[in-house]
């Protein structure tokens, strides 16, 4: 499953990055049916819809923040939620093929980077509020180098930031990067990270429009 994102190919922006369109470019016989059908199939779905799930993760870290509100977001919660509905769909493979779809589309449209699952940041000499204040890539350095022992205390300060953000889909990232930590805890640093460079790229950018 990762190798098949991994080798979406990059069409660049379309038209405009609304939901659909996005979707629709990847949507055809060559692309997502072609490449996600092999992986897709009948069978185990936990595995494979974590895989899926990752993928947007590392899609947030790996990309530049330009996209990271509403693109790299929309990438894991929407490939959360139709792994979700897996177990109660007649075809558990269908919901598997969509999630793996939408975070395809994400990646053809918007990705500039391969799909790479590593992060190697600088460790930095900065608290953790300072960090998360400072900026998506400092944000993210502080989130993957922080000890296990001290997830707990990154969890409060991503809930306490997300939760009084005017943007909902930081609220919303937030709390379906917790759930994924829920279903795939050895990821923990992975969902935490991409959570906290969410956190500060809205904490070093204008406060969005009321939508």
């Amino acid at each position: 499953m990762t190798a098949a994102l991994a080798s979406t190919p990059r069409l660049g922006e379309g038209p405009n990055n609304f939901i659909f369109p996005t979707m629709a470019r990847v949507d055809v016989a060559d692309l997502a049916p072609a490449m996600l059908g092999p992986v897709c199939g009948p069978g185990e779905i936990g595995s494979r819809g974590r895989a899926v799930i990752r993928a947007a993760a590392w899609s947030m870290l790996g990309e530049p923040a330009t996209h990271a509100p509403y693109g790299w977001t929309h990438a894991l919660t929407m490939s959360q939620a139709a792994v979700g509905i897996a177990g109660s769909c007649a075809d558990p493979s269908r919901a598997l093929a969509t999630a793996a779809t939408y975070v395809m589309g994400f990646r053809a449209s918007l990705a500039v980077n391969p799909l790479i699952e590593g992060f190697e940041p600088q460790r930095l000499d900065v608290s953790l509020s300072e960090a998360l204040a400072a900026g998506p890539d400092t944000a993210a350095a502080a989130a993957w180098h922080l000890p296990e022992e001290r997830h707990a205390e990154l969890v409060s300060h991503l809930a306490s930031r997300a939760s009084a953000h005017a943007d909902a889909h930081q609220a919303k990232y937030t709390l379906a990067c917790l759930d994924a930590i829920g279903d795939d805890p050895q990821s923990a640093r992975l969902y935490l990270t991409a959570a906290a460079k969410l956190v500060g790229h809205w904490a070093s950018s204008a406060p969005p429009d009321e939508h």
